[in-house]
């Protein structure tokens, strides 16, 4: 299983560390991926991985209109499981907080990323978007 980060890249170098992980781990991005909402000016969620196979995901909100920018990240090869979720912290626009989570996928896997706003953190998603892509690692 592969560890997988959320935030910066300074971030993400310190967590390796923290975390024991190999330290040869690249800290920044060979591939991102962007999913809209259904217009650009509300936001994006971004996957980015590097070749060690290590990644982040995060939010970013362009319209302070309350509402918040979701996204969540589907390996499609292994039957839809939905192996990263962010969201912004209060729809004012800023991003999302870094996160950690576990990841297991392999070079070639389908990746399906819906992208979405949301009033509040239990609010229903609306205005969503979905991209399609493969991982490169």
């Amino acid at each position: 299983m592969r560890r997988v980060l959320l935030g910066s890249a300074a971030a993400a170098s310190s967590l390796l560390i923290t975390l024991g992980l190999a330290s040869n781990a690249q800290a920044y991005p060979i591939e991102t991926y962007y999913g809209y909402a259904s217009s650009s000016t509300y936001g994006y969620g971004a996957y980015a991985v590097d070749s060690n196979g290590y990644g982040y995901i995060y939010a970013w909100d362009s319209s302070a209109d309350g509402y918040r920018i979701v996204s969540s990240v589907y390996n499609q090869t292994q039957g839809g499981v939905r192996v990263a979720y962010v969201e912004d912290a209060n729809g004012a626009n800023d991003s999302s907080g870094p996160a950690v989570y576990d990841y297991s996928g392999h070079a070639g896997d389908s990746m399906r990323m819906v992208t979405c706003r949301q009033n509040g953190s239990a609010g229903t998603p609306v205005n969503c978007k979905t991209t399609y892509f493969s991982l490169p690692y």
